[in-house]
């Protein structure tokens, strides 16, 4: 329910985009940029055949991993020296910056967001009173821990604060949003995805995956502007925790 209903906000790309579209979102790029986040799309299409050769298309190929992820069975294969050369790539280009952000890095945005993506509206939801109602049902100071438990948690917390000081989030006021939503601003669907991007919010495989299936058909999966949540969302991402930098 909550993956359809997210879904909903997000984004079944316009199958009918126009060749200009395309053109726009790589010239807001720029050249350097552009030519990265093509390869970007290679090596996500290469990802696809080295992981489903018996499928034939690009389309079957999508389907097939997107079945998989909901159905949380995945077993993938990356081509390790094909990943890295790309990441050094959009690395170089600056790119990477323009899409996600390591925790410690700051970037200065140049981009008028709001000339194609309205303001954000601030969370409503306060989770003080559920928080002061767990803490009335399972006062914390009560519980008595084992030293070998105490030891444990410790141990998964740091682990914890470690992935989150080295994973990529998504960058809110990035050139990849603007190019985005300025080449696509006519289709609802993209501005939703951008707008929940704005946010900082991660798009998790699993609900893309939901959304994609019960919306969009195999040919669908081909166009590129429904191509490039998954090679970014799920993709580069992954990427980037496997193979990226640990700033």
């Amino acid at each position: 329910m909550r993956n359809a209903l997210i879904f909903s906000l997000l984004l079944i790309f316009g199958c009918s985009s126009k060749q200009t579209e395309q053109e726009i979102f790589y010239k807001e790029l720029g050249p350097k940029k552009a030519k990265s986040f093509k390869l970007l799309m290679e090596s996500y299409e290469h990802f696809l055949t080295l992981n489903f050769p018996q499928k034939t298309s690009v389309g079957a190929r999508t389907s097939e991993l997107l079945n998989q992820i909901l159905k949380d069975s995945l077993n993938l294969t990356f081509d390790s020296l094909n990943a890295v050369r790309l990441l050094a790539e959009i690395e170089y280009s600056g790119l990477r910056q323009d899409i996600y952000l390591y925790q410690t890095e700051d970037y200065k945005s140049v981009y008028d967001m709001g000339q194609y993506l309205p303001e954000p509206e601030p969370g409503t939801i306060d989770l003080s009173e559920i928080e002061d109602d767990f803490e009335d049902i399972f006062p914390i100071d009560t519980i008595k821990l084992s030293e070998k438990q105490k030891l444990l948690n410790q141990k998964k917390e740091e682990e914890l604060q470690e992935y989150i000081r080295t994973r990529p989030y998504p960058n809110e006021n990035g050139l990849f949003l603007y190019s985005l939503s300025k080449s696509l601003n006519a289709d609802k669907n993209v501005i939703a995805y951008c707008q929940l991007k704005r946010q900082g919010l991660d798009v998790s495989p699993a609900i893309l995956a939901d959304g994609y299936l019960n919306n969009l058909t195999e040919q669908d999966y081909e166009s590129w502007q429904n191509m490039i949540p998954l090679a970014v969302d799920i993709y580069l991402f992954e990427l980037l925790v496997r193979f990226g930098k640990k700033n």
